[in-house]
């Protein structure tokens, strides 16, 4: 009992949420969600970032160590929702989260994501965002590792042996990180960013990071995929 708490207490889990905001996707959503009364049909993206928030504060409330960081991706657009720029720089040396503003940074950084992107563009640059995210987690490493990236370091990282890729397991030092990137997706892929998508998988499965994925269909047979085959390759790659 005490070395299963003991162990808990020494891991310190970094998660980087790819959020998927593209308007033309959600709007068709709405749009669905309208014809069937409003109350049934597809997620809305008011209800999936509500989810979204709602997850990320249970996340970091399982652990005072906990860290979430959460990148929106509309159409070619993609960018930080939480922490905002003026806080990214306190954010990385310290980490600790104030669920007040993760619910007031995501909303504001979701209003301008997507009034940027604008409603023309039908699919979402998703390789971009999990780029950002691998970017992101180095950096926060960096800051908490004295100045020195810590994916060049890979004893600093940590994987449970249902959670990482077979043969790179690493052993754990008290108070080292392990981070995770989840991806969730509501636009087709883009054939064009296969080769990048699958460069951030092997980014990730090179640093012993896992991508986890969800894609949510719209619900409707004549309009959008079921699944995202880049994502359920990542997945796969990196053992989430």
């Amino acid at each position: 009992m005490s070395k299963s708490i003991l162990k808990i207490s020494d891991e310190r889990s970094l998660l980087v949420i790819v959020l998927d905001v593209s308007p033309v996707v959600w709007n068709v959503r709405d749009w669905i969600r309208g014809k069937k009364g409003g109350s049934k049909g597809p997620a809305t993206l008011e209800e999936c970032c509500k989810s979204i928030q709602a997850f990320a504060g249970a996340f970091c409330g399982l652990q005072r160590d906990c860290s979430v960081m959460i990148i929106g991706v509309a159409g070619n657009e993609a960018g930080v929702l939480f922490p905002r720029k003026k806080a990214l720089q306190g954010f990385f040396l310290e980490g600790k989260i104030d669920l007040r503003l993760l619910q007031e940074h995501f909303a504001t950084g979701v209003a301008e994501l997507v009034s940027k992107n604008g409603a023309a563009v039908e699919t979402a640059c998703m390789a971009a965002g999990v780029s950002h995210a691998l970017c992101m987690i180095n950096r926060y490493l960096v800051a908490n590792n004295s100045g020195i990236s810590a994916l060049r370091n890979e004893s600093v990282l940590f994987m449970k042996d249902d959670e990482g890729i077979s043969g790179r397991r690493q052993m754990r030092k008290a108070g080292t990180w392990s981070p995770r990137i989840l991806v969730v997706q509501a636009s087709d892929d883009r054939s064009n960013d296969y080769n990048a998508f699958m460069n951030c998988a092997f980014g990730a499965i090179k640093h012993n990071i896992v991508i986890d994925g969800c894609f949510i269909p719209s619900g409707n047979k004549n309009f959008g995929s079921k699944n995202s085959s880049f994502l359920e390759q990542a997945c796969d790659r990196t053992g989430g």
